[in-house]
């Protein structure tokens, strides 16, 4: 009867045992963010595997109190992440900076995901890294001495000062823009025009821009009357958005002020030279990344005219040309980030 029970009983012990040891393993959440200069780095996935690799066993857990959090970015030749590790009130509880130069990202990301098995299982990664190396350690009775903690390949590393982390990321830096665009009785008929823009972050949501437009002489013809329009304008104004890791989504609402070249060429003018012209723009802007800095942008607008003008010749009682009501537009542009 004895023996009967004894294997079942030492099946039970070895799951207590066994569930004892899981829940003794730490167990992190884990967020990865990758500036835009930065999207040849190892993903998420990637470095979630290289750790569980290191450390033996799977250390993520969407709902554990303990939470790391990481971004990397890239200015020129040098590649920087810097690792955060946070308690259960989000209370910073520790900081890692990592830096090399180097072509790509690979030595990187080996040198981050290392930082994060030592930050989940100090004990589990140095016996992982032991592991890696092939080396096997020598049998002995004494207790053995603690093994240092293998430093990042070909990376500087740092203890920094616990600090929050940066809010201002690449993505968010000023950008020079230029462009072409059409544009539907802002000057007669459909008329192209030029320009030239910058933009940058007042918030992670908002931006302030400012910019100017030139929209050469168009010619219009009525009857025997002929008169030439141009438009020269500058404008200011705030967006709100996003930046994403390839790109940017956002709407913009400016202030326009400027004038309206006027040249009457047949017959006599009633009222020649320049107008002031003033209006309110609203635009949606979007731009995706095509390499480095330099991104490649479309937007739509629509531009509504403060003040009327209507443009008349001597002999003719109607407007020869005037300002549709809504004038809407639509263009492309190259921004590059300063």
């Amino acid at each position: 009867m004895r023996s009967s029970l004894a294997l079942p009983m030492a099946v039970a012990g070895l799951l207590v045992v066994g569930r004892a040891a899981a829940q003794e393993q730490p167990r992190t959440a884990f967020s990865w963010v990758r500036a835009g200069a930065a999207d040849d780095c190892p993903s998420a996935g990637t470095l979630r595997a290289r750790v569980r690799e290191r450390l033996g066993y799977d250390p993520f857990a969407a709902d554990a109190e303990v939470s790391l959090e990481a971004t990397v970015a890239r200015e020129g030749d040098l590649w920087t992440a810097q690792v955060y590790k946070r308690g259960a009130e989000g209370e910073l509880l520790g900081e890692r900076t990592l830096a090399n130069q180097a072509p790509d990202c690979e030595a990187l990301g080996e040198a981050v995901a290392l930082a994060l098995a030592l930050a989940i299982d100090p004990e589990a990664a140095v016996r992982g890294a032991a592991e890696d190396s092939g080396v096997e350690e020598p049998v002995s009775d004494e207790e053995p001495a603690p093994t240092p903690a293998p430093e990042a390949p070909e990376t500087e590393a740092h203890e920094a000062v616990p600090v929050p982390p940066p809010t201002h990321r690449t993505g968010e830096r000023p950008r020079l823009a230029f462009g072409a665009a059409f544009a539907h009785e802002l000057v007669p008929g459909i008329g192209y025009g030029f320009r030239l823009s910058v933009d940058g972050a007042i918030t992670r949501l908002w931006r302030w821009t400012v910019g100017a437009e030139l929209w050469p002489e168009r010619e219009v013809t009525r009857d025997t009357s002929r008169v030439g329009v141009g438009l020269t304008q500058g404008s200011a104004g705030v967006c709100v958005g996003r930046t994403f890791a390839r790109g940017a989504l956002h709407g913009c609402g400016s202030l326009t002020l400027g004038a309206l070249h006027v040249v009457v060429y047949d017959p006599v003018p009633r009222d020649p030279g320049d107008r002031v012209f003033l209006g309110l723009s609203a635009s949606l802007r979007g731009s995706v990344r095509v390499v480095g800095p330099v991104h490649l942008g479309v937007w739509a607008a629509a531009t509504v005219p403060l003040i009327d003008h209507d443009l008349f010749v001597e002999g003719n009682p109607s407007p020869i040309f005037s300002p549709a009501p809504v004038a809407p537009q639509l263009g492309v542009e190259l921004l590059v980030a300063l």
